[in-house]
């Protein structure tokens, strides 16, 4: 019997120390679906920790090597401050909520819970304004307009997979009254409406099948986070919806606000650029003991500010890399730093048209007409 509580990892999972892979996999199903937040709102802080605690346990005993590593030395060998330059996650730092929602949608292939089944429309349209720490909590704002009835979100259902639950269907499609700038337009989201995502984590194309940025394309909006990228959220007043994943659904450029949407969630809000990280793909380079990491794909999750390195997810491992040795993708965008012969340039924000390897540069641009090129430690992903 699982004792989520436990400072034991197959105790959490209520599994045995000689238990295999597949009984592992089924204990974590069974446990990750019970407590998911999105099914528990009516006690949310307790099943979100619950489900960390469950997902840190399963994170550690699916892998082989940690899982070893914990038989012999328990979570001090998991200690990821041991080597803080590049270290395996788990163990005595805090395990996240993004982290526990990456390994669930990992296992079952699609977003949070809220994405399932069939909802009707959404009159009102209700959006959340969002402040960071010390600015004052949230704000309401509803200028949205009403949501139409829709098939959910593209990608997988988890309501196909996990019906019994009876939850809700994703988010319907957007009704008339578009949403300003890069907004949805009539006939709204529906079924994959938001456009088809490359591997880097961008649009590829538009609703109307248009292509998006392409490698060494001149952009218009350089400086402003495309629709429909990958964001978590951070630092913001309200705990609850810190770590947690969400897309750009448009940028509100009268008052410099993103709209996103949380992952599994119908509720779409506004927030700062500081708020939100981009989540996107890169590429491992320039790594003189660990060779055999270089060129490899890499999901980027965050930048710890602490370690200036970004907090880097690969399978079930988190590494922690300089800027120096990831290749951020095109199509991302970055701000500026660290530029002593051009300092006016920094602090400004850019976007990356392309990599130059044989001169180890990004080619960025860095207004509508303009680019430069500037090595990776100068170009920090924003």
């Amino acid at each position: 019997m699982a004792n989520i509580n436990s400072d034991d990892y197959y105790k959490v999972l209520g599994v045995p120390k000689t238990a295999d892979a597949k009984s592992i996999k089924k204990a974590y199903r069974k446990l990750a679906v019970k407590w998911h937040p999105d099914k528990n709102q009516d006690k949310a802080q307790i099943a979100e920790e619950n489900f960390k605690r469950i997902s840190e346990a399963y994170q550690v005993l699916s892998d082989e090597k940690k899982r070893k590593i914990y038989d012999q030395y328990g979570k001090a060998g998991l200690d990821p401050n041991a080597n803080p330059g590049f270290s395996g996650g788990g163990g005595a730092r805090q395990f996240s909520r993004a982290e526990a929602d990456e390994i669930f949608r990992s296992f079952f292939g699609g977003g949070g819970m809220g994405g399932m089944g069939g909802m009707g429309g959404m009159p009102g349209g209700t959006s959340f304004t969002f402040t960071s720490s010390g600015d004052g909590g949230r704000g309401v704002h509803t200028d949205m307009g009403g949501m139409g009835g829709g098939s959910g979100f593209g990608g997988i259902d988890l309501g196909d997979i996990l019906g019994s639950l009876g939850g809700r269907s994703g988010m319907g499609g957007m009704g008339r009254g578009g949403m300003g700038r890069g907004g949805m337009g009539r006939g709204g989201m529906g079924r994959g409406g938001m456009g088809s995502f490359g591997h880097d984590g961008f649009e590829t194309k538009d609703r109307f099948g248009r292509k998006r940025q392409r490698e060494n394309d001149i952009v218009e909006d350089f400086d402003v986070i495309p629709n429909g990228t990958h964001v978590i959220t951070h630092n913001l007043s309200t705990p609850k919806y810190n770590d947690r994943f969400a897309r750009v659904v448009l940028y509100d450029s009268p008052n410099d606000r993103y709209v996103i949407r949380l992952d599994g969630s119908q509720e779409t809000f506004k927030i700062r650029r500081k708020n939100i990280f981009q989540r996107v793909k890169g590429e491992i380079t320039g790594l003189s003991k660990q060779p055999d990491m270089n060129g490899r794909k890499v999901e980027i999750v965050r930048y710890d500010t602490t370690r200036q390195r970004y907090m880097i997810r690969m399978g079930t491992k988190t590494l922690f890399l300089s800027p120096a040795n990831v290749i951020l993708p095109h199509g991302a965008r970055g701000v500026i730093q660290n530029l002593t012969n051009n300092p006016q340039w920094n602090g400004k924000f850019c976007a990356i048209s392309g990599y130059d390897r044989s001169a180890r540069r990004y080619r960025v641009q860095i207004s509508k007409k303009r680019r430069v090129g500037l090595k990776l430690e100068h170009v920090l992903l924003a």
